[in-house]
This record gives C-alpha cells, structure tokens and sequence, in this order.
C-alpha cells in the first residue's frame, strides 16, 4: 500500500515538475535573481552578511549591497524585501543617531517593499517587511502621532507572511 501511495506522488512530482511534455521547466524562487545574475546574488548575500550583524554601520552596508543587486538586477524582488529589512531595522534601532536618516529609511523602505510586491506578490519576505515598516514607521515619527489603522495593517501583513510562509 505505501509503495502505490509513493509511486503515484512520484508520479504527480514528475508531471508537476516536468510538464506534460517530459522536458524539464526552470523552476524560480524569490532566492535566486530572475534572470539568474550571479553578480546581483552575491551582492544579495554581502548584504545579508552585514544585515545579520545588525549594527548602524552595518545596515548602512547592507542598504548599499541590496541596492547593488537591484542595480544589477531591476526585477529582484527578494533583493527589494531585503532591502526593506535592512531600512527598518536602521530606522528602528539606530533612529535616534539623526531623525533625518531614520525618515530617509522608512522612505527607502517604504518604496522598496512596494516594488518588492509588485514584482512578487508571494514574496513572504516582503510581506513581514511590510508589515515591521508598518509598525516602525509610528514609533520614530517626529510628531510621535498614534495612527490606529496602522497596528491593523502590520496584523494583516503578518498573516498574509504566515500563509505563505509559515516558518
């Protein structure tokens, strides 16, 4: 019983994977550049290498990686979700070192996230940015001004991550 249950998902993998025609189809992900551009991926992962080590400085670097890729590569979304990532956790943590630079961040952040979604309206990545630029984007605001639509829109942008992306 369980060798028929395995050979009929076997067999629904290779139509699934293969097409109907038995020739294998290029399968994208969000992971790799849509017109396979090594140059924009590794700058992709120079910035992830700098965002991961969550300092000022390091952000900074890591906003100018992922505007590298995006350079190298327009329709990069996962670089775009990045990028997003990358502006908020600037602006969230390290807003107080100059007002100007934490609004600069939520701008790049914002614009970055739109593009990231429109080229990719799957992208997980781009939803949970979305959704922490939503949140962010109140606790620096000069006018320090409570938006309550706003706790709303990063609730649903969570869940709109969830659904794609549960882990």
């Amino acid at each position: 019983m369980q060798s028929e249950i395995a050979g009929a998902v076997a067999k629904e993998l290779k139509v699934a994977l293969l097409g109907n025609n038995g020739q294998a189809t290029q399968l994208t992900t969000a992971a790799t550049p849509s017109n396979q551009n090594v140059e924009a991926y590794n700058a992709l992962l120079q910035g992830n290498f700098y965002s991961y080590r969550r300092t000022a400085e390091d952000f900074r670097k890591a906003i100018g990686y992922y505007e590298e890729a995006i350079r190298l590569d327009p329709r990069y979304a996962l670089a775009y979700a990045r990028l997003t990532g990358a502006a908020v956790n600037l602006a969230a943590n390290y807003g107080s070192i100059a007002s100007k630079e934490g609004q600069e961040a939520i701008a790049k952040a914002r614009a970055s996230v739109k593009r990231a979604l429109e080229l990719d309206p799957n992208l997980a990545d781009a939803h949970a940015h979305k959704a922490r630029s939503c949140s962010v984007s109140i606790s620096i605001s000069p006018t320090r001004k409570r938006n309550s639509a706003a706790p709303s829109s990063s609730r649903r942008r969570m869940r709109a991550r969830l659904e794609i992306s549960p882990a």
